[in-house]
């Protein structure tokens, strides 16, 4: 592990000093985490705790993927460093990789790091080593430079509109996805109004172009849909929907309704239909063969995520220490993963395995410090008062984070909580309001 060195910064905006820190050694085999950091802009980048600017913070840096044979390091050039100068730094930096490398894990590529002149060429690198094509990497250059000049155009409505029908099939899911991260990264940034914003802009983008309005399409189908739907009512929707994304959708909503009596339904409605219309006989054929086609692609997804996920646990739980374990297998925590980790845990109880049961345990507590760690203050806070004991659990908490207790925590807390009324968390909800309220006492 390379941990982070404390520098003291100037604000350039409101010259407030404080500290931060700065990580000048990058190893994602030993932490990953910091790769996504990186290639998302927010290596090396604080907040001044007065006026809450983001801050980049010039600092060399050596960047190392092992699994990539990967050694790469970056010297701003804004620090105007001669090239004596740099190769000395780049010399003491490799020399703190070597220091903590095995020996039998060190590489000749140790001796060479390739050099690089801007942060966006590493990140380029970087991508490429992972497989990324240079063709992919043009586009997403190109959907950049259609996101700057949507955003320059955002307050013209017509301006917009234009755009948007100038460029229609490039406001596709991956555009969208784009502009849902940037929005997340500034509320990450305690930038709300921005956040807000953007999401705004991007329910505005969904209604003027074809994608969006496919994507509402299949959002509405879905949404028809309850617990109470029924086998019949399923087929019915499917039938008479003419987007392949809508049937798409409604059959990975309600996948345990597509069995087999499902698929005997719809052979017996192309049968009836090749009486009295050949055309529409032909068309349900089609149908089935691509629910079944669908089905049989969802459900080998699915087994190979669950394979994967299962092989994740055994290599945790392999590890001599769990805490590490989690650590080192951070990017393949997912939503398969925990599922899998859950059905052990409730099978380890089931037996009465305590002492299975106990480390699966463990292993849910690392994750969950571990997603703790790289959500935003607030909600850091915010999860530590839902497990303290109210009311004096949480009014001290509260008291020791009184610097927190602004708009942003309390906005954060109304969203919390309006969640947990949607999803039926009366409790809840009324917990979160009401450490809310000894919250606005103390601000």
């Amino acid at each position: 592990m390379f941990p982070p060195q404390k520098v003291t910064v100037t604000c350039p905006q409101c010259r407030t000093p404080y500290v931060a820190e700065v990580r000048s050694v990058v190893d994602v085999k030993q932490e990953p985490a910091l790769k996504l950091e990186m290639m998302r802009g927010r290596l090396n980048e604080s907040t001044c705790p007065t006026c809450k600017r983001q801050n980049p913070m010039l600092a060399p840096l050596l960047y190392h993927d092992p699994a990539h044979d990967f050694l790469a390091a970056f010297l701003p050039p804004e620090l105007n460093l001669s090239e004596m100068q740099r190769q000395r730094i780049i010399g003491d930096l490799t020399n703190r990789l070597l220091t903590q490398t095995p020996q039998q894990d060190r590489r000749g590529y140790f001796l060479q790091p390739r050099q690089f002149l801007t942060m966006e060429s590493l990140r380029d690198a970087i991508l490429m080593a992972d497989g990324v094509t240079r063709e992919e990497l043009d586009k997403q250059r190109t959907r950049t430079a259609l996101l700057e000049r949507v955003l320059a155009t955002a307050r013209d409505e017509e301006s917009l509109r234009t755009v948007v029908r100038d460029h229609d099939s490039e406001f596709d899911a991956d555009f969208f996805h784009m502009l849902t991260a940037m929005a997340e990264d500034a509320a990450d940034d305690n930038n709300q109004r921005a956040g807000e914003a953007l999401l705004g802009l991007r329910e505005i983008l969904l209604d003027f172009s074809s994608y969006g309005k496919k994507l509402r399409a299949q959002h509405e189908a879905i949404t028809s849909l309850t617990d109470s739907t029924t086998r019949e009512e399923l087929l019915e929707k499917i039938v008479a929907a003419r987007d392949d994304g809508v049937v798409d959708a409604l059959v990975m909503a309600a996948r345990p309704l597509v069995d087999y009596v499902f698929f005997q339904q719809l052979t017996s409605k192309a049968d009836a239909a090749r009486r009295d219309d050949k055309a529409e006989a032909a068309r349900l054929e089609r149908l089935r063969d691509h629910i079944v086609d669908l089905t049989a692609a969802l459900d080998k997804a699915t087994r190979e995520a669950l394979d994967r996920a299962t092989t994740t646990l055994r290599a945790i739980l392999g590890h001599p220490d769990v805490r590490d374990g989690v650590r080192h297998h951070a990017a393949e925590i997912n939503d398969a993963f925990l599922s899998v980790l859950t059905m052990n845990i409730q099978a380890a109880q089931q037996r009465g395995n305590r002492e299975a049961f106990q480390i699966l345990r463990r292993v849910w507590d690392e994750i969950q410090e571990l997603l703790e760690e790289s959500a935003p203050p607030e909600v850091r806070l915010l999860n530590q008062l839902i497990r303290a004991d109210y009311p004096e659990g949480t009014r001290s908490l509260l008291e020791a984070n009184r610097a927190q207790l602004n708009d942003t925590f309390l906005q954060t807390m109304d969203t919390v909580a309006a969640q947990m009324e949607e999803e039926q968390n009366a409790e809840g909800a009324k917990r979160i309001r009401a450490i809310r309220a000894q919250a606005v006492l103390m601000g």
